[in-house]
């Protein structure tokens, strides 16, 4: 095989159909992320929390620089609105209220799917995801359209519930396919 700026390519007397011999890296590292994809969810999930609430305690012990450094890496998340935002020990959290509770039920809601996932097979219906959806839906449209105002209740708790219902309608699916 020939590597080229990180992209593999094949030479061109190769067949077409090639695939990487058995045991090859690739292959072992395709095999991992089948085997542990929702460890690799959950961890990617928290380390994101963790940024978040790292930016205020680091700002709150005089460590600014490195605390606006994590608040610029995620304003690829969201905007970071001080009106949208949490604060604690007087400072801005990473991301904003919505986002925090719709992180946080994506965490919580994998380690919770990974506690009951071998016990029963289940699945949300797509309806109840759609039911689940509406009130975030309706949160989010309303205010893109200046149809009205919500607080930092209201977009916690629609955030985190149409999480909730992502994760218990994607992931077992996610789980059936990878099994597959």
């Amino acid at each position: 095989m020939v590597l080229r700026l990180g992209r593999v390519t094949r030479p061109r007397n190769w067949p077409a159909d090639y695939a990487p011999p058995v045991g090859s890296p690739f292959q072992f590292l395709g095999t991992q992320v089948r085997a542990h994809w929702l460890v690799l969810v959950n961890a990617s999930v928290g380390l994101v929390l963790v940024g978040a609430v790292a930016a205020p305690v680091l700002a709150f012990a005089g460590f600014s620089g490195a605390a606006d450094n994590i608040h610029q890496v995620y304003l690829w998340l969201c905007p970071q609105r001080p009106g949208h935002s949490y604060f604690l020990l007087g400072h801005q959290l990473a991301l904003e209220e919505r986002e925090m509770a719709m992180f946080t039920a994506q965490f919580l809601g994998g380690l919770l799917y990974w506690r009951l996932r071998r016990q029963s097979r289940f699945a949300l219906s797509p309806i109840a995801f759609l039911l689940a959806s509406v009130p975030f839906t309706w949160d989010v449209l309303s205010q893109m359209l200046a149809l009205r105002t919500s607080g930092w209740f209201t977009r916690s708790w629609t955030g985190a519930l149409f999480t909730l219902a992502f994760v218990f309608w994607c992931y077992p699916r996610l789980e059936r396919n990878v099994e597959e």
